[in-house]
């Protein structure tokens, strides 16, 4: 039941973008061993601490840092919300500084004071105000789109979310009239690859300061395994990616990982037609956002989802009662009003031991019982759902279905219950054309970085409206109703 692999680009997935060796302009780094011993820095250190990266190498940091000031950090603290501290060099100068741990190192980002030390306190709490005024996942997209771009002052602020195969679309958007509108375009799952996601669920903020700018390389000790940059606030990206943004006609980004109920669910994409700096206040402000915004995202799909799923229990609930009393197969399939209500479907079948018994749309007896045997010859499921079968089973198929929704019933041979649902055909707005051979590029033969991102239209066939979890699940429940009736049934 498997569909056919698709074409990927694995040199983008290869790329280790977490061991870069080098760091953003806009902030250095020092990493040391338990001891303090002082193993790597980047170049650029020596604007904050006035000496070269290499003369750093093998010194302590008490050479630049009382102990005292390390014990500033709190190392208790998760990774998922790291607090900066301001550290006072034995020079006298201040500096903003976040601590990373490792199993072996332990490294700082350090930021020049910024001489603008906003207070967020406010800010946070309008969020939360916000916040729980909305009802709706989209409400709550535009919400988090306008409050960014409003205290960020952002270009561009897309909210950007995830399917099922890792393609992205723009739900909501906020931005100056002058820049593209981005809002209803689909973005493939090449751009955003794998071991770029794997980046963005472990640290939730990634800034990019210039696309323009330097990057500062990591001068360290001699046969060192390459630090993991994971959670550095300073790490340079891709050069691949800075192509894309470059192609995108964007020179400052940031991005704001959303999570709901610990899925990684979208982005908060942010782009900026000139160059910008960033704090290690703002990196606070955007780790609190992401948490109290995934927080909200998880509450609205739970209350929904609780909703639902008192209704269609209510729903089995009554099921049961008639079927349980009657053993009336025939009737709850062909009849029963609240079997239609349960799941959403244009035809609906159960076969059990041969017989078939259906209601409104559904294929031929032949169809159907070739359709049994495809189904117990694949993997050994309770329940299977897809609303692409055609492309699955048969093209043949798409006649009379694309969308499957099949429930297992327990202890009996070759007994289905079963919901069809018809093609929906649809256009799909991508932003450039997602399929564009391969071509050659200074990172190789790959399809990343694109070029084009002008509205490029594909119409996608012989699919069906997706199932809904909750839709699988009460299919589930019924099956196991259906068991136990025929069990019952037997035994009378």
């Amino acid at each position: 039941m498997t569909k056919k692999p698709e074409v990927d680009i694995t040199n983008c997935d290869q790329e280790q973008i977490h061991i870069p060796g080098s760091v953003q302009n806009f902030g250095a780094l020092v990493a040391y061993r338990k001891d303090g011993h002082i193993t790597r820095a980047s170049e650029n250190i020596r604007e904050l601490l006035d000496v070269d990266a290499k003369n750093l190498i093998g010194k302590n940091v008490s050479c630049f840092l009382d102990s005292e000031e390390l014990k500033l950090f709190d190392r208790s603290s998760s990774e998922l919300l790291r607090p900066s501290i301001v550290l006072t060099l034995k020079s006298g100068k201040k500096v903003d500084a976040l601590w990373h741990s490792g199993s072996d190192e332990q490294y700082l980002d350090l930021l020049a004071q910024s001489s603008n030390r906003a207070d967020y306190a406010g800010a946070v709490s309008n969020l939360g105000v916000k916040l729980s005024s909305t009802t709706s996942e989209q409400q709550l997209a535009q919400m988090i789109a306008d409050f960014v771009r409003d205290i960020s002052k952002f270009d561009r602020v897309k909210v950007y979310k995830f399917d099922r195969n890792w393609n992205g679309a723009v739900i909501a958007e906020s931005r100056k009239e002058s820049i593209p509108s981005y809002k209803g375009l689909h973005f493939p799952h090449t751009d955003i690859p794998k071991q770029a996601r794997e980046l963005y669920i472990r640290n939730r903020v990634r800034v990019i300061s210039d696309v323009e700018g330097a990057q500062s390389p990591i001068v360290e000790e001699p046969e060192l395994a390459p630090l993991d940059l994971s959670f550095s606030f300073v790490r340079s990206v891709s050069p691949i990616h800075l192509q894309y943004l470059r192609n995108m006609k964007v020179r400052a980004s940031m991005s704001i990982s959303l999570f709901e109920k610990g899925r990684f669910w979208g982005l908060i994409a942010c782009h900026h037609e000139s160059a910008r700096n960033f704090t290690l206040q703002e990196f606070g402000l955007y780790q609190t956002l992401s948490q109290l915004c995934s927080n909200r995202l998880s509450d609205l799909h739970k209350l929904a989802e609780s909703e639902i799923k008192l209704k269609y229990l209510s729903t089995i609930q009554d099921i049961a009662a008639n079927l349980l009393d009657s053993h009336d197969l025939k009737s709850l399939i062909q009849k029963h009003p609240t079997l239609d209500e349960l799941i959403h479907s244009t035809g609906n079948v159960f076969i059990s031991d041969g017989t078939i018994l259906r209601k409104n749309a559904t294929p031929d007896n032949p169809t159907l019982h070739s359709l049994i045997e495809w189904l117990e010859c694949g993997p050994n499921e309770e329940v299977f759902a897809c609303d692409d079968l055609p492309s699955r089973y048969g093209h043949d198929i798409g006649a009379y279905a694309c969308g499957l929704l099949a429930a297992k019933v327990p202890s009996h041979n070759k007994s289905w219950l079963i919901w069809l649902r018809p093609e929906m055909s649809k256009t799909v707005h991508w932003a450039g054309d997602p399929f564009k051979p391969s071509t050659d590029s200074p990172y190789g033969e790959r399809l990343y970085p694109r070029t084009s991102f002008e509205l490029w239209k594909e119409t996608v066939k012989g699919v069906s409206a997706p199932w809904q979890q909750w839709e699988i699940e009460a299919a589930g429940f019924l099956a196991k109703i259906l068991s136990k009736s025929l069990s019952n049934k037997v035994a009378t």
